[in-house]
């Protein structure tokens, strides 16, 4: 139902950007280079920081940290014979921007994008923060998505992506193995839902 809900605002948006860029192109407005974004999904637990840099109007860079503690952890019901268990997630990663349309405001439109960056993922018993299980990868992947500014500064983004994990390793407090290549990779479909300023 939450993918399914913010699939839906992501659709909104688009439907939204599309109907304004045509207003936002017609008037002049200031060719920032930059622009900084944070994750409108915070209130749920997901957070995110975003730097984009724009190398001409149709390529830009970007680095990004993002950490998550889902809030719905905090309301799930105690186990009988084990610990509930927590995890968070950091991630930092940098992204190459191809921007399709072709206009001349940078870091505005309709985009593709290479990404590539690390993953931490760390499980705890959050009564004594002992670690319960640790995973940690590096991976890569690609994002399609909408950047619109708006209101000569206002930057808005909205993207579906996917993360493809390399065979990185992992912990378990269950084991006496201590750590361990993983078995398996990690697969990932990240949701942008983004607001910024451009400077």
């Amino acid at each position: 139902m939450k993918i399914l809900l913010t699939l839906q605002l992501f659709l909104l948006l688009t439907a939204t950007s599309f109907s304004q860029s045509a207003d936002t192109l017609k008037s002049p407005v200031k060719n920032y280079k930059n622009n900084i974004q944070t994750n409108m999904l915070g209130t749920l637990g997901y957070f995110g920081l975003q730097y984009e840099r724009a190398l001409n109007k149709d390529w830009s860079i970007s680095v990004i940290g993002r950490y998550s503690f889902p809030f719905k952890q905090l309301n799930q019901p105690q186990p009988i014979y084990t610990s509930r268990i927590y995890s968070e997630t950091y991630s930092i990663q940098a992204e190459l921007r191809y921007y399709l349309d072709k206009n001349e405001i940078n870091n505005n439109g309709l985009y593709i994008s290479g990404d590539a960056g690390y993953t931490h993922i760390l499980g705890y018993v959050p009564e004594n923060k002992n670690a319960y299980h640790i995973e940690k990868y590096p991976w890569f992947g690609t994002t399609i998505g909408y950047q619109l500014l708006i209101k000569r500064r206002l930057v808005a983004d909205a993207g579906i992506g996917i993360q493809y994990g390399i065979k990185g390793e992992r912990y378990s407090s269950g084991n006496n193995i201590g750590w361990e290549k993983m078995p398996y990779r990690k697969i990932y479909w990240p949701i942008t839902l983004n607001i910024g300023y451009a400077f």
